[in-house]
């Protein structure tokens, strides 16, 4: 029996693991095998020093200030939180766009300017000004 903690994506469960998540059964969950390999990566990139650490959904930013038809999306839990040099930045895993994702993006850029929100693709990383541009060029 393998004493590593396991991960889990699309209801498969992967051996080759980061670190425990402090979950009772010690796995992390991902939503989709992009989200996976977002961690994958931040973890390489934290055991080389090129970042300090990084946490799977720490935070809920809210938008209380909405009213009316906009109730639907008040709050927005970014994928990942990364800490560099004392600061930080967010980033959200994007396979394809649900409804609402620009949305949630373009509020989080006008309501937190303390933090970066960054958008992982399957084709890279962009920032979620380029990311959004992007979005308005395909439609």
């Amino acid at each position: 029996m393998s004493t590593r903690p396991k991960y889990r994506a699309n209801a498969h469960w992967y051996d080759e693991c980061l670190k425990p998540s402090g979950k009772a059964d010690g796995a992390y969950y991902f939503r989709s095998n992009l989200e996976l390999r977002c961690a994958q990566e931040l973890e390489l990139m934290r055991r080389a020093g090129k970042i300090q650490s990084w946490a799977h959904e720490p935070c809920t930013y809210d938008f209380n200030d909405r009213g009316g038809k906009y109730k639907r999306f008040t709050t927005y839990k970014p994928d990942f939180w990364v800490q560099v040099n004392g600061d930080g930045y967010c980033i959200e895993v994007k396979g394809y766009p649900a409804p609402g994702s620009v949305t949630k993006i373009r509020r989080f850029l006008k309501h937190v300017s303390e933090h970066e929100l960054r958008v992982y693709t399957n084709k890279g990383t962009l920032s979620a000004k380029e990311w959004l541009e992007k979005q308005k060029r395909s439609k």
